[in-house]
C-alpha cells in the first residue's frame, strides 16, 4: 500500500489496518519465538537434513532482503 492510499482512507480504516498489522506481528513472534529465544543449531537439531537446509536459505534470503530494502531505501527513499 502506498502513501496516497493511505492518506486517502478515514480514520477507523486506518485504525483497522494498525490492528491488523498488530495482530500479524503479534502472531509472527510467537512463530518466531523458538528461532529467537534459543541457538540456531539446537532449533535445528531435530529438524531433517532437507527441511534445516532450507531454514537457513530462509533466514540467509531474510537478511539479504532486509539489507537491500535498507539500502534502497537509504538510496532512492523506497522499498517495497
Amino acid at each position: 500500500m502506498h502513501f496516497r492510499q493511505l492518506s486517502n482512507m478515514g480514520t477507523a480504516e486506518l485504525l483497522s489496518l494498525v490492528e491488523h498489522l498488530e495482530d500479524n506481528i503479534d502472531e509472527l513472534e510467537e512463530n518466531l519465538e523458538p528461532l529467537i529465544t534459543t541457538a540456531l543449531s539446537t532449533a535445528t537439531k531435530t529438524l531433517p537434513v532437507l527441511d534445516r537446509a532450507k531454514l537457513y536459505v530462509l533466514i540467509v534470503y531474510s537478511i539479504e532482503s532486509l539489507l537491500f530494502c535498507t539500502l534502497v531505501r537509504n538510496v532512492l527513499g523506497d522499498c517495497h
